[in-house]
């Protein structure tokens, strides 16, 4: 789970900013933080509140474009998807995240510009101190340094590595086993925000959200039991097969989700498409959030009252089963 981020000039934020999930000792305890093993204590939840313009989204992109930037950017040409302070557009941008899985601290360290990286680190904590995974900085001459511990890629390859690509990125492409749980540490980020904007409902949204609740068992009942609870109108979900043609001419399953209401004896039924917008932008919401309540992970989400009203949010956090925060 994440311990802080801090970053500058990214975005609306200029100056340094961090955002810390550390409590100190004297809040009292509550179902809403973790203890780790050394006597820390992390916030599962942190809310942003603010009037529109105040940075809300801006202070929550840069978890976004890591985790886009280190999964991947190796796949990716052309510029590095991030803006600036538009006050700054020449100086180069910094970001540090500070995260613990299964015990471990770990650093990420990125400092870029929209054209190529200039700093990329991944440090563990193996004591009181960070030490280095691996190193990678580039040189007045355009080409990099790099320096390893226990890592396990190729030096030759580091060192020549596309100057807009992330080296995690590219130890994935390249099946490093090293840091397998950092990477999936990152695979398990879900979020609703990209590097430029907030990513808004769409019909295909809805149809990829039913694919994914219907692989997904326990997930779906405990969405289902939630959006009936949150939706006075529904008494009940479904989800209809239906075949559809991929690129290559071949057919695929798809599914819609179908809505039961009853009214004292009546029933009747609606496809998603045909219910209201609220309860449509809810069901993918909680296809991004209970997935992280229910195995572990990181859910990002921008407006997330646009979805779910903030009256009915306390029960999302009632309803779900302790979740297995990493």
């Amino acid at each position: 789970m994440i311990t802080k981020f801090v970053f500058s000039n990214f975005y609306s934020f200029a100056e340094e900013t961090e955002v810390s999930f550390e409590i100190g000792k004297q809040p009292s305890s509550s179902l809403y933080d973790v203890e780790l093993s050394d006597g820390r204590r992390l916030n599962k939840v942190i809310a942003v509140v603010g009037a529109n313009g105040s940075g809300k989204t801006q202070l929550l992109r840069p978890l976004a474009f890591i985790n886009l930037f280190v999964l991947g950017s190796f796949f990716s040409i052309g510029n590095i998807a991030f803006k600036t302070h538009a006050f700054y557009e020449n100086k180069d941008t910094s970001i540090e995240l500070f995260f613990h899985i299964n015990g471990i601290d770990y650093k990420y360290k990125l400092s870029l510009n929209k054209n190529y990286v200039l700093h990329e680190s991944l440090h563990k904590k193996t004591s009181k101190q960070y030490s280095y995974v691996f190193i990678r900085e580039r040189k007045e001459s355009g080409d990099y340094f790099f320096k390893q511990k226990n890592f396990g890629f190729p030096k030759k390859s580091a060192e020549i590595l596309r100057n807009n690509v992330s080296l995690i990125s590219a130890s994935r492409a390249y099946g490093i086993i090293s840091i397998t749980d950092v990477i999936n540490f990152f695979t398990e980020f879900e979020f609703n925000i990209n590097s430029y904007s907030r990513e808004y409902y769409d019909e295909l949204q809805l149809v990829e959200s039913a694919k994914y609740f219907t692989k997904n068992e326990i997930i779906k009942l405990k969405m289902k039991s939630l959006l009936c609870e949150l939706d006075l109108g529904l008494s009940s979900i479904e989800f209809e097969e239906f075949e559809v043609k991929n690129e290559n001419g071949e057919s695929q399953k798809e599914y819609m989700p179908i809505g039961f209401h009853a009214i004292n004896e009546s029933k009747f039924s609606l496809p998603f498409l045909e219910e209201s917008s609220g309860t449509q932008s809810a069901f993918v919401l909680l296809r991004r959030i209970l997935p992280v309540l229910e195995n572990g992970g990181v859910a990002i989400i921008d407006e997330i009252d646009n979805g779910i009203h903030y009256s009915q949010l306390e029960k999302l956090w009632e309803k779900c089963a302790v979740p297995k925060f990493h």
